[in-house]
């Protein structure tokens, strides 16, 4: 989360961009200039890493929630499953904490909501977990992975979020969940390794496409 903020202090000069260049923010989300990062994460960095960005960067950059299940599927193949539930887990605690359960479900990072609740119940946060449930009764308790028929239940049974998302948020200032998620990384290091190469936005594009991802997903 401080990352959020830090990109948010650059909404204006991301703005800036989009005016300036004439550039839609599809186009710049999708197909941002990149370069070729390669990027180790072995037990001796796990043990060293202060920040959960770091520890799941590859996954950030890698997998795509935008471009339908399958995709994200496909997206998600080079990593373990600790990887891909604590990825999902930070998509849904930007979206939450920057416009509640409304916004993550209406936004495309309602496609992690399975694994942010498998995510949960492996960090052993049962609260968290409960009401993320609660969050998915309130859309028939099986939401769909597909954006269009989130969208669609959305307006039909337009659920009132709000009790919901401030017990997240309760629960999140009770819980220093940066800590659970890095001692559970430290505790198992085999889960989180990574060797290879990434593609990451160039640098002149990094904190434009990340201000894209926060605030239009």
């Amino acid at each position: 989360m401080r990352r959020f903020i830090r990109f948010a202090v650059a909404l204006a000069a991301a703005l800036a961009v989009v005016f300036v260049t004439g550039r839609s923010i599809a186009h710049v989300r999708r197909e941002p200039e990149t370069r070729p990062k390669h990027i180790r994460i072995d037990e001796a960095r796990i043990a060293a890493i202060d920040d959960v960005m770091d520890l799941i960067e590859p996954v950030w950059w890698t997998v795509t929630i935008y471009d339908g299940p399958a995709a994200y599927e496909e997206s998600l193949a080079p990593f373990t499953r600790a990887q891909r539930l604590v990825n999902a887990i930070q998509w849904y605690r930007a979206e939450v904490d920057n416009g509640g359960h409304g916004q993550f479900y209406g936004n495309s990072t309602g496609i992690v909501w399975r694994d942010v609740l498998a995510g949960f119940e492996l960090l052993g946060l049962e609260e968290f977990a409960d009401n993320l449930r609660a969050s998915a009764d309130l859309l028939g308790g099986d939401p769909p992975l597909d954006r269009r028929e989130r969208e669609a239940l959305l307006d039909q049974l337009k659920p009132d979020f709000g009790e919901i998302t401030q017990r997240f948020w309760e629960l999140e200032a009770q819980t220093d969940l940066d800590t659970v998620i890095l001692d559970y990384a430290r505790a198992h290091p085999e889960e989180f390794l990574f060797d290879g190469v990434i593609y990451v936005p160039s640098s002149s594009h990094v904190v434009f496409h990340q201000f894209i991802i926060w605030f239009f997903p």
